[in-house]
């Protein structure tokens, strides 16, 4: 079992933060325990979570998330509850006058294998191929960094030395596949801890030197051609000092914020970051409040310096919250954007001069306001959020958000869920659409909160890519945690409860720790 946790200590009151639980199987990379540490004299316990926090028709949208995690805590505390796990998880005592702590022992819930629509949010993938063998990792929302191969879904988890758990943004070596960089934090749903390195696999994992620590990073990229430099793109929800466009020289040991041409710092809510996939010099990435304001940021020299692209036909102001980006493999020069404002679709945006011009493409895709259950959005696309072109095919573009929406013809016409373009997704609630040159253009990797799937699109066919309780991904989302009444000096029980709800025909599913 992974447990990250802590506690915090507000007068009277501790918090007790749970930033994941993930039982790994004995054959998926051994098992990681944590114990939990306190200077208090007296017991403590978690704010209680009343009946009415739980409804009955319990939906995952931002009130739900901002209640239980950004409201909380302020992110200095929070920072502060990780340094004190990282500092005890290699051991703990008890309360003041109390016996020790023993190890945790795994008691469930470890997903569901025998449905494979239960499971854990995946949110990271890719795919590279190492001689005859073709590695795939992928990084989970709350349930680490885990890598295997294209052949099989077995898993082994290479995360288990991360002190935190969220690991969305990864990137692995062009010419190293064990040397990987992880920076943890996945957007509204668990607050990072900083960027990390491992050159052996995950053995050990080195913190990396940073101007800030983010709440999330959304994308990490090594440059092709020169390893040593590396960019990430990440943000914070209550501060734009706090996010913005990273850059490391020295092969993500250190990193300083990439410069604006002026050598403006280039802060801001970096949502996404993309390389041209023939000249990766050229940088592309999207930023909510940077320094010449929200839109399209470019660079030609490898992320070194930067300027404002204002692309003709994009909204203006601040006009996303959170957007994503694609860019054609075969046909560079179309690029396109999901963008979301206030958790809603606000648009998709297509270009065909490399982000010169753009042009709305959203059309039956837009969200009525306010955004319902049958909406494109459905309250989700804030965490719910993908987009990516067919490799040799600019005009089939695929966005993902709680359903999948597919054009074949650049955008005039959208077909929404299976039984309008035939491809199964597993579980609702997209978080990467993913092609890979190593599996081919006819494989669509998709990622949302029941894990991993791959879909052959020729056959019409997916395939649950999360494994079996033995060797597969073991994410399951824990989302409330407590302790059990009557609390005695010598024992200590927690409960959790695990709900996922399918639709809103099936009733909620909770499990017990």
């Amino acid at each position: 079992m992974h447990i990250t946790a802590a506690y915090l200590y507000r007068e009277s009151l501790a918090v007790l933060l749970l930033g994941s639980l993930s039982a790994v199987g004995t054959g998926g990379g051994g098992c990681a325990t944590s114990h939990l540490e306190s200077s208090a004299s007296r017991h403590v316990f978690l704010q209680p979570v009343t009946k009415s926090d739980l409804l009955e028709d319990w939906h995952e949208n931002t009130k739900h998330v901002d209640l239980y995690w950004n409201e909380a805590l302020s992110p200095e505390d929070y920072l502060r509850a990780l340094e004190l796990t990282v500092q005890n998880q290699d051991g703990a005592r008890g309360f003041e006058g109390d016996i020790a702590l023993g190890p945790w022992v795994p008691l469930g819930p470890g997903g569901n294998y025998e449905n494979a629509y239960y499971n854990g949010r995946m949110a990271g993938i890719e795919i590279r191929q190492v001689g005859s063998l073709k590695y795939i990792y992928t990084g989970a929302t709350g349930g680490g960094l885990w890598s295997g191969t294209t052949a099989a879904p077995v898993w082994s988890s290479i995360g288990d030395g991360l002190p935190n758990p969220s690991v969305r943004a990864f990137a692995v070596h062009p010419n190293d596949f064990q040397t990987v960089i992880a920076c943890t934090g996945d957007w509204r749903r668990y607050t990072g801890a900083g960027i990390y390195r491992t050159t052996n696999s995950g053995a050990i994992w080195l913190k990396s030197s940073a101007p800030i620590t983010p709440d999330a990073f959304f994308r990490v990229r090594y440059l092709p051609s020169d390893p040593n430099i590396v960019i990430a793109a990440c943000g914070s929800r209550w501060s734009d000092a706090r996010g913005g466009i990273l850059r490391s020289t020295d092969a993500g040991a250190t990193w300083d914020f990439a410069q604006m041409n002026d050598g403006r710092e280039l802060t801001g809510r970096a949502t996404d970051l993309r390389f041209h996939p023939t000249t990766p010099e050229l940088q592309f990435a999207l930023v909510r409040s940077g320094p010449d304001g929200t839109g399209l940021y470019r660079s030609f020299d490898g992320g070194a310096s930067w300027h404002y692209l204002a692309g003709i036909g994009l909204p203006t102001e601040t006009w996303f919250d959170r957007a994503s980006m694609a860019i054609c493999r075969d046909f560079p020069q179309n690029m396109a954007i999901v963008a979301e404002k206030g958790n809603v679709l606000e648009g998709v945006y297509v270009s065909g001069n490399v982000g010169l011009n753009w042009t709305d493409k959203t059309g039956s895709l837009r969200s009525t306001t306010p955004c319902d259950k049958t909406c494109f959005g459905n309250n989700q696309i804030y965490h719910a959020q993908a987009i990516a072109f067919r490799p040799n095919d600019p005009h089939e573009i695929y966005v993902g958000a709680v359903k999948l929406a597919r054009t074949t013809d650049g955008g005039t016409n959208w077909e929404v869920g299976a039984s309008e373009h035939d491809i199964e997704i597993g579980h609702p609630d997209i978080t990467q659409l993913y092609f890979s040159d190593v599996t081919g253009d006819d494989v669509l990797w998709i990622l949302n909160d029941g894990g991993l799937y791959r879909s052959d699109l020729i056959a019409s066919e997916t395939t649950s890519w999360n494994g079996d309780g033995a060797t597969g991904l073991h994410c399951a989302q824990i989302d409330h945690m407590d302790a059990e009444p009557g609390l005695t000096s010598s024992f200590a029980l927690f409960r959790a409860f695990f709900e996922r709800r399918v639709n809103k025909n099936e009733p909620s599913r909770r499990f017990g720790l």
